[in-house]
């Protein structure tokens, strides 16, 4: 069961990355050609910070602080 989600897994994450690869150089050389170089490097770093809040959000969840605190709290008190 294990291997055939981490094979999908694998395999989706190869696919997005292939997919981006191709489709990265052809919307960036439009946006130059329509905004020029620093409107077009603007819009990527508008996009670059978009990205990575959505990923902290979804991957680490909005409360991940807080979980990090408790699971702190909970490891201190099997230390001693």
């Amino acid at each position: 069961m294990y291997g055939k989600l981490n094979d999908k897994v694998n395999d989706s994450y190869g696919f997005i990355y292939a997919l981006t690869q191709f489709i990265a150089p052809l919307v960036s050389s439009q946006l130059y050609e329509a905004y020029g170089m620093r409107v077009k490097f603007d819009i990527t770093a508008i996009a670059f910070f978009v990205v990575s809040i959505l990923l902290c959000l979804f991957n680490c969840g909005p409360s991940f602080i807080s979980e990090n605190r408790k699971f702190v709290e909970e490891f201190a008190k099997y230390q001693t």
